[in-house]
Formats: C-alpha cells, structure tokens, sequence
C-alpha cells in the first residue's frame, strides 16, 4: 500500500472519529496540524515504538494466544497456567497481563518472551519464525551498515595481540562496548562532556580501556587495558568500593584481562588539576 492511500485512509478514518466521538482505528480526535500546507502527518512522524510494538503488537499477539478460545493458536488454561510466571521487579504475572504497562508488555516481548512460548509445542512454530526473522534483520543491518555507529572504528589486532592471545583469523578490535547496559569507550575516543574509559574489575582493580578484541572463532573477548593507580580521599565508614577514589596515575604498559572481569563503569571527574574515580552503585535500571 503506498503513501497516498495510507494517507488518504488515515485522513477519512480520522474524520469518522471526529463525527462519532469514539476512537476508529486508533484515531480519537483531529490534530490541527493536518491543516498545515506541504506537511504530511503520517510520514512526518517518527515512529512511536510504544504504541506500535509494545501497547499494539504485542499486545494484539497476547489477546490472540490468552483471550481467544478453540483457535489453532489458543492457548488452554493448563498452558497458561504453566506460564504463569512471574520476574520479580521487572513484570507482574501473566495472570495479570490486562494491566501490564508498555514497559511490561516490551519486557515481555525483547526479553522472556520466546523462551517461555517455546515451552508450549505448538508455540514453537511462531518462536522460531519470529527468532529467524529478528537474526536476519538485526545481523543485516548492523553487520552490513551500522557496524560503524554501534561499535566504532574496528581493525585487525596486532601481531603482539595475535601472538600473545593466540588469537584466530576472525578476531576484531573495536572501541566500543555495550556492557549489562553500560557503554564502555577506548580512551583513544575524546568526548568532551564524559569518559567512559575507566571500569574497575571484580578484583576491585582500577582500569583505563584502551580497546576490546573479539575473537568469535574462539569465543574469547579480551580488554586491552592500562592499570590506574588510586588513593582513597576519604577516611570514614563508607563501603570501599564505592568510595571516591583520586588518580595518583596511570600505568603506561598495556595488559590484557577478559572482559568478564569488568565489573562497573566509573564516573570519571576533573577538579583543580586533579582526576578523580567513583564505581557506580547501582547497576540495575527499570
């Protein structure tokens, strides 16, 4: 269906809602902006994602599998039942699943959804549709055009990295790293209002990041890293780990660690000519 008739559709359904007072299709009321000349209301909004997928597809998928009965695609009370699970801070139980919120419904749909449908065999056609068809997008748009955006500049390691680490052909540097939500940069990536270079480890060492490499032959990804040297500034009953740590200096050698032993990203601050590390606390976000 092309734009003329998306549009010409929208446009009468979104006059029908203005005479019956009720929503059609969605449309409640008519917005004064579909008076503005060489402006297109439809095409002249970003997609909203919440409406779209979280309060509409998937809600619609889940009015399909719970709401309905004897369809190929209903679920029975017992399949339900067995379903009837509940993530704790995340999302409240299916059971409850007509007052779920659109950050709910997303949880359901980006997170456990499919490993909980595949527990239901006549499920598993719908899962493995929807897992093959998310690869093949997600692969080909960041492996073929994004690449870049998302991970930044990337490379072949060097032939210390490769020696050392006996590292496969397929072995990548990057400079970025999405890491439990957290984006970690090489400190060869000036950002003028943050620095997020600097992590500590599990062991509760302190570390400026250089690079990643990701080896997937080898299923390794590595952290090539300069060790950071710091004091504690206060003397009181803080928790150590969580104290404001000051910069005494950075190590010039190069090291490598798994990037699993990454374990916070640190906020790093300059003041009066001195820098200064804080872990962050609190990792978990809604």
């Amino acid at each position: 269906m092309d734009d003329d008739v998306i549009n010409t559709h929208s446009l009468r359904h979104i006059q029908e809602s203005v005479e019956s007072g009720r929503s059609i299709y969605g449309f409640m009321k008519e917005s004064v902006l579909t008076h503005l000349n060489h402006f297109n209301i439809i095409s002249g909004f970003i997609p909203d994602s919440m409406h779209l997928i979280d309060l509409g597809i998937a809600k619609q998928f889940m009015k399909y599998w719970f709401d309905t009965k004897n369809m190929p695609y209903s679920l029975s009370n017992e399949e339900i039942h067995l379903m009837a699970i509940k993530v704790v801070r995340y999302c409240r139980s299916i059971r409850d699943r007509k007052f779920w919120k659109a950050k709910e419904l997303q949880n359901w749909v980006l997170y456990y959804s499919t490993i909980v449908l595949l527990m239901i065999p006549k499920m598993r056609c719908y899962v493995e549709r929807t897992l093959v068809e998310f690869k093949t997008r997600a692969c080909t748009k960041v492996f073929k055009t994004d690449i870049g955006r998302y991970f930044g500049k990337v490379s072949l390691p060097k032939r210390r990295w490769i020696r050392e680490l006996n590292l496969s052909e397929s072995a990548i540097v990057y400079e970025k790293l999405v890491k439990q939500e957290c984006s970690y940069l090489s400190c060869n990536k000036t950002r003028l209002r943050s620095n997020n270079s600097f992590a500590m480890t599990t062991d509760n060492n302190f570390i400026q990041i250089v690079f990643f490499i990701i080896d997937s032959l080898n299923r390794q990804e590595y952290t090539v890293c300069k060790s950071v040297n710091v004091t504690d500034i206060f003397d009181n009953n803080i928790i150590d780990e969580f104290q404001i740590k000051r910069i005494i200096g950075i190590s010039e050698d190069l090291r490598t660690i798994n990037t699993a032993t990454i374990s916070r990203i640190c906020v790093h601050m300059s003041y009066d000519n001195e820098s200064y590390l804080c872990p962050v606390p609190n990792m978990y976000s809604y």
